[in-house]
């Protein structure tokens, strides 16, 4: 058969660092969690999607990256 890859979707919270309404480390603490989560799961890829929020885009990002180190799989984000 054909190889498949399996990407993880990360997508927006609910609350914004920019507005105060979550502070910047507490939002990236939770996008390592659920990065871990879709690394754990066998994720092939990561991808960021549909942010509103460049200081949460930032918050992902470096969450997704502290997943990856602790994991030790650098996988495409």
């Amino acid at each position: 058969g054909r190889p498949r890859w399996v990407a993880g979707s990360i997508g927006p919270g609910t609350k914004f660092a920019s507005l105060g309404q979550i502070i910047y480390r507490d939002l990236r603490d939770a996008y390592e969690v659920e990065a871990a989560g879709l690394i754990d799961g066998g994720a092939d890829l990561l991808i960021i999607e549909t942010q509103f929020d460049l200081l949460g885009a930032k918050a992902a990002i470096n969450g997704a990256r502290r997943a990856m180190r602790t994991s030790g799989r650098e996988l495409p984000l």
